[in-house]
């Protein structure tokens, strides 16, 4: 019992130091991004719902990325300002299945190129089940009215910012203390759930579970629905799985899972969308993200 332990702590102290730095950057970049970028000038941007609107809603959601704890808000705030369902759920989509710190998590273990190429999958993903939501939407087979309406810029958070420059640079790193706070815990979870991992779970059950079979996508989808705990907990044992020999259609499913099926996420869609809106998103998005686990193994086998 003593030696696992020993491997337990071995395994998570390894982790830590791989990825510390990452770690540190990522909580600062946070802050300097949550001081220095308006969330109004996304308000801007959010007319429409075609594809080129839904097109915005992805890239804007994959940058909201630097507001961590702040796209779900955001995104109602959207929403009461006039935008579509399917834009809000695009964006929702297309942000926080991770922030800085996760991102440079998963970096590191995965390298740049694959996860430049997972996070374009999931705004492809987005995109097409905003069209859906969208299609539904027009066609009356889901809620088309707007439960709430108020000021145009009444959920909009409104902060004093400093008026020197040494004053925001102190601003932001009061608000990276407050993400750390907020995120910081989670994040050693994960390191200690990695940790686990890799001392108990034996590689070969990794390969042959969530490796390139053709049931490791759906396995992975099944996971991570019952896996109820936060993306920053939840990253670094995915990172240890992918080391321990997980596909990357699996890395991509169970991180496109963490928005697709988090109570969170889908309690606010029922709320404030509608529960048939909640419902179709359920079902939209998790087939996607089957299908295009499938395909991003098949590209990774095949190249």
């Amino acid at each position: 019992m003593l030696n696992i332990v020993l491997q337990i702590i071995l395994e998570t102290l390894q982790f830590f130091l791989k990825v510390w730095h990452w770690i540190v950057l990522g909580f600062l970049a946070a802050g300097l991004s949550r001081e220095f970028v308006p969330e109004k000038w996304f308000v801007k941007m959010f007319e429409g719902n075609n594809l080129k609107s839904l097109l915005k809603a992805s890239v804007l959601g994959t940058f909201a990325q630097f507001l961590p704890h702040s796209s779900l808000p955001l995104a109602i705030s959207l929403f009461d300002l006039g935008a579509s369902r399917a834009f809000m759920i695009t964006f929702l989509v297309s942000t926080p299945w991770l922030c800085v710190v996760e991102s440079l998590i998963l970096v590191s273990f995965v390298g740049f190129q694959m996860f430049l190429f997972i996070l374009v999958m999931t705004m492809v993903v987005a995109v097409i089940g905003g069209l859906l939501i969208g299609y539904l939407e027009k066609r009356e087979l889901i809620e088309s009215e707007r439960p709430y309406a108020s000021e145009r810029t009444s959920n909009l958070e409104k902060r004093h910012r400093p008026e020197t420059f040494r004053g925001r640079i102190l601003s932001a790193l009061h608000h990276s203390y407050e993400f750390f706070k907020l995120s910081g815990k989670w994040v050693a979870i994960g390191f200690l759930g990695a940790g686990i991992t890799k001392a108990l779970i034996p590689m070969e059950a990794i390969n042959s579970l969530l490796g390139y079979s053709l049931y490791s996508v759906p396995i992975a989808l099944g996971i991570a629905t019952f896996m109820e705990i936060t993306l920053e907990a939840s990253v670094p044992i995915i990172c240890s799985l992918y080391s321990l020999g997980a596909s990357p259609g699996v890395v991509f499913t169970l991180l496109m899972a963490g928005v697709v099926t988090d109570v969170t996420e889908i309690g606010t869609i029922w709320t404030v969308l509608g529960k048939k809106t909640a419902i179709a998103s359920i079902i939209i998005f998790s087939f996607l993200t089957i299908i295009f686990g499938y395909l991003i193994n098949l590209i990774f086998i095949t190249v």
